[in-house]
């Protein structure tokens, strides 16, 4: 899995953030908690890209830092990320 690559490197541990997370098997979602690591998720893209639906709730129960994230401008029609804060 990609998150046992990480860790076997050393790449996982407090200070890395994994983006999306949509495809993390349950396995993996241990391996990042355990290695303190969090998860950034982009609604936003992951719906424009129609790339998964990322576990956020569960993530949260499970004690996972999660924290949200902006698309690029290249990503978006908007000019600004800041109104995604306001939606």
């Amino acid at each position: 899995s990609y998150a046992a690559v990480y860790d076997d490197f050393g790449l996982l541990g407090p200070t890395t953030i994994l983006a999306h997370g949509c495809h993390l098997s349950d396995t993996e979602l241990v391996l990042v908690k355990k290695a303190g690591a969090g998860i950034s998720h982009c609604p936003t893209s992951n719906f424009n890209l129609r790339s998964g639906v990322a576990r956020v709730g569960e993530w949260i129960d499970e004690g996972v830092k999660v924290a949200a994230s902006f698309p690029s401008s290249s990503d978006t029609k908007s000019p600004s990320n800041l109104s995604y804060l306001i939606r």
